[in-house]
């Protein structure tokens, strides 16, 4: 889940987490005499998860809530240790354990829907946050995956409405564009995401099947030796390099491609190992 966007301070429910944590804390030290034996533990493992625990951000390895779950057991147990030794009563300590365990299991129950698959986890983050660009990326990743195309299209193209320098959503709003027979526009996309990430080698890629297809063979000659130059195990790189061989009536070249393309991807079924066979076998 995203980051909240912050308009006119922090939410209830992070100042609710703050105290809590603080109150927490100070009833640890209280009895820090008593619980002294598991303190440096705590304190290790909380120190070790600190950079994923939410509270300082690093990268983008904070996005996902499941980074969460694992440091809550330092928080849990001293929390559990400061009501053992506050709480004397064992009917009390035993029915605020059973009412706590029973809360988060309610919990934990709606969640399991929404975590299904892609689609269901990405359709919930996109209820609570529906300008959220990533969501509705991976959102479109999963239907085309499963044969959604034209919805998928939709939810790309929402992504880049939402981020308009989101270089994974222009590329795949790119090819949405370009099966639909659109080629300035998927052209102007690619560019786009280009732009942004230079070093994007499936989108150099993908320019050049753009330019081969608007007849512009040495544009598509520039752009798939830069993609080769990215990833040199390009597999779809080195087959389209072959293709613009053969359309310049070069077959040694193109052959020479073709058997680099299965040297990468071995697959007999593959464009490469078609195109080979056509070649091999041509009057």
């Amino acid at each position: 889940y995203p980051y909240p966007v912050l308009s006119g301070g922090l939410p209830a429910i992070f100042l609710i987490a703050l105290a809590t944590s603080v109150l927490t804390f100070l009833l640890w030290i209280k009895f820090y005499r008593v619980l002294h034996p598991i303190a440096p533990g705590v304190l290790w493992f909380l120190i070790c998860l600190l950079p994923v625990l939410q509270f300082i951000p690093v990268g983008s390895a904070l996005v996902a809530e499941r980074y969460f779950y694992l440091a809550a057991f330092g928080f849990l147990f001293m929390l559990g240790s400061v009501l053992h030794q506050s709480i004397f009563s064992v009917r009390i300590r035993n029915g605020l354990m059973v009412g706590f365990l029973s809360v988060w299991a309610i919990l934990a129950f709606q969640r399991v829907p929404i975590w299904k698959n892609g689609e269901t986890l990405f359709r919930n983050v996109l209820e609570q946050f529906p300008n959220n660009p990533t969501a509705a990326n991976n959102l479109g990743n999963w239907l085309e995956k499963n044969g959604q195309r034209k919805e998928s299209c939709q939810w790309y193209e929402r992504a880049v409405q939402s981020k308009p320098d989101f270089p994974q959503a222009l590329f795949n709003l790119a090819l949405c564009r370009q099966e639909q027979g659109n080629l300035a526009e998927a052209r102007n996309l690619n560019l786009a995401s280009l732009q942004r990430k230079p070093d994007f080698a499936d989108a150099w890629n993908n320019l050049a099947t753009i330019y081969g297809s608007s007849g512009s063979l040495d544009s598509a000659r520039i752009a798939l030796n830069q993609a080769l130059r990215l990833k040199p195990d390009y597999a779809a790189a080195w087959n389209n390099l072959g293709m613009y061989h053969l359309a310049t009536g070069q077959k040694d070249s193109a052959r020479i491609c073709f058997e680099q393309s299965l040297v990468y991807d071995p697959n007999t079924q593959s464009d490469a190992a078609k195109n080979l066979h056509y070649l091999n076998n041509a009057p």
